[in-house]
């Protein structure tokens, strides 16, 4: 009997294959086209790292897998390996047969070695000895535990040597601090690149000074970092999570990329990371095209591109100077990406200097970096001695490494962080600025769907919604006490938790 359901990793599969169908449409400018491409390299990377790496370690544990489908854990790592095959497939064959070639006629090029003239190869060794030559760091690989050197994810050029009568395998990581697009002097009004990687196998010699290269090829790899933290021990959970930022980079590889030059170095990777054939993924030209997806944001080639969509302002907020007075006349609805996100950044920026502000309470899930203005917006607030209470959540995938950082820069000036909730993940999107007016002191509320990332506002769908009613305001403040404090979770009306 046919199954009811179907299974969610092959479903998410079908759904990346039509992210990738974009790249196919021809009367998409050719850039856009590029950009599909690096996004589902992107989400296949999330996918193998999340997602297979649950199945592998069922599979490793003889743990029974329970899936509605009613397929075995061993049948769906099959199938997941042969879709994705033909995926990849796909993929480099619009690249290299049709977009590659479209954008050498629009005026990018990626060069080889064999393009390059002699002018450029002096000049271009003369860059690699002062500005590459210094970072690099050659590897033995003599055994299974060299793959401990090999970051997840990470770009690595791998040379078969010959010296002293024997052959040795070694591999250079190829530093993320450096530039992968390495500028050539432009030929006609051709803007040309060679990939970082292809420069240092140009002049990897003088890496392996006595050695002969026989062999060289580019690869990456992909480890398990569904790793998960004790939350019943909250002794010291930022602790905690620290170890599992450092566990995940010594854990189990589950995915090898490479290119089809030496078929010797990709046997003898196979076997030092002791992985199958099902789990090898042989690309016909350059890995890792989610990092080349600054290429769609080169200046002078707007032509190749979709115009930029340009927010618009709220009409609910437009010609209101004071975003307090605006939220006091009416409930403002944002939707993003159409309507500027403008107003949080600057609603919280204004409370951070307001007199007027006592307290603000936030969650943060993911924000957009360092410089992000809604957390440099707290921590201005809680040095001009406002009440700051942030939940924090270290789960927040992938980011747990830049949110333990901004915890601890909040907890440093002074403000109160909870970080996240046993067993949960807090998702909300919750933002309280608690202000003493002449009439009464007033709540401002925030709740949304987005991050508070300004960035990705700008690309994602989102609502938004900026109130200062009582009733909402009242049960929000009874959710934010029960996930920091030992407050039972509340019966809410108008909210749902």
């Amino acid at each position: 009997m046919k199954a009811k359901f179907f299974n969610r990793e092959l479903s998410w599969i079908e759904f990346n294959q039509r992210v990738m169908n974009e790249a196919f449409r021809e009367e998409l400018p050719i850039l856009e086209r590029f950009k599909f491409l690096s996004i589902t390299s992107s989400n296949f990377d999330e996918f193998f790292m999340v997602r297979v790496a649950g199945i592998k370690r069922t599979i490793l544990n003889k743990v029974r897998y329970n899936c509605p489908s009613g397929i075995s854990a061993h049948e769906l790592a099959q199938q997941i390996s042969q879709t994705t095959h033909e995926h990849i497939d796909k993929q480099y064959r619009v690249l290299n047969d049709d977009i590659l070639p479209e954008l050498k006629k629009s005026g990018i090029e990626f060069c080889n070695a064999q393009d390059l003239n002699k002018s450029e190869l002096l000049s271009l060794q003369q860059h690699f000895q002062n500005e590459i030559f210094p970072v690099l760091t050659p590897l033995k690989a003599v055994s299974n535990r060299a793959t401990h050197n090999f970051g997840n994810l990470e770009l690595h050029a791998a040379f078969l040597l010959e010296g002293h009568d024997q052959q040795h395998l070694a591999v250079v990581p190829i530093p993320a601090s450096l530039k992968r697009l390495c500028k050539l002097a432009k030929k006609g009004n051709t803007v040309r690149y060679i990939l970082l990687e292809e420069l240092i196998k140009l002049f990897a010699p003088q890496l392996f000074p006595g050695y002969k290269i026989l062999e060289q090829a580019s690869f990456r790899v992909t480890k398990d970092m569904d790793l998960s933290v004790d939350e019943d021990d909250d002794k010291d959970f930022l602790r905690a999570m620290r170890e599992v930022l450092i566990h995940r980079e010594k854990s189990f590889p589950l995915r090898l990329e490479i290119n089809r030059e030496s078929s010797s170095i990709r046997q003898m990777l196979i076997e030092l990371l002791e992985l199958n054939e099902t789990e090898i993924y042989d690309i016909d030209g350059m890995l890792d095209l989610k990092s080349l997806f600054d290429l769609c944001f080169i200046p002078g080639f707007d032509k190749l591109k979709n115009k930029n969509w340009q927010a618009q302002p709220s009409k609910d907020i437009n010609g209101n100077k004071d975003i307090f007075v605006a939220v006091r006349k009416k409930d403002i609805l944002l939707h993003h990406p159409y309507e500027d996100f403008s107003p949080v950044v600057d609603m919280l920026s204004k409370a951070a200097s307001d007199p007027s502000v006592l307290s603000i309470k936030m969650t943060l899930y993911r924000t957009s970096g360092e410089n992000s203005p809604i957390v440099k917006a707290l921590l201005k607030a809680a040095a001009n001695k406002k009440q700051v209470s942030v939940l924090v959540e270290l789960k927040a995938r992938f980011d747990e490494g830049q949110n333990i950082f901004w915890a601890q820069k909040l907890e440093d000036v002074g403000a109160t962080v909870i970080y996240g909730v046993a067993d949960l993940k807090v998702h909300c999107k919750f933002l309280m600025i608690i202000r003493k007016e002449e009439d009464a002191v007033r709540r401002y509320l925030h709740l949304g769907t987005g991050n508070y990332n300004e960035k990705t506002a700008g690309i994602y769908g989102d609502l938004g919604l900026i109130t200062c009613r009582d009733d909402i305001t009242y049960e929000a403040c009874l959710f934010f006490n029960a996930i920091t404090g030992y407050s039972i979770i509340p019966h809410l009306s108008l909210l749902t938790m």
